[in-house]
């Protein structure tokens, strides 16, 4: 729980700065954690109505490279992640 939790605020935190709406923007994005902490081909699969959010939201995953290895992951997963605008 600790590694996905640093994975979401590591994603997170490289989203680059977007301008608050009037409501909170989410977007759910589905990519592969491979064994050794690599996050690869990220893809919107519930956009947020805001495309330019969602490019940023993909971006940041493309930033992200390797976080070291996810305890108990021994092959490639697809896994889905729900980023959300954040107020900075």
């Amino acid at each position: 729980a600790h590694y996905f939790a640093s994975l979401k605020a590591a994603i997170s935190r490289s989203v680059e700065q977007h301008p608050l709406s009037g409501q909170r923007l989410e977007t759910k994005v589905q990519f592969v954690l491979h064994p050794n902490g690599r996050v690869s081909s990220p893809r919107v699969v519930a956009s947020s109505g805001d495309a330019s959010f969602d490019r940023k939201v993909i971006a940041a995953f493309n930033r992200i490279g390797i976080l070291g290895p996810p305890p108990g992951v021994h092959k490639s997963e697809t896994l889905t992640l729900t980023v959300y605008q954040e107020d900075r």
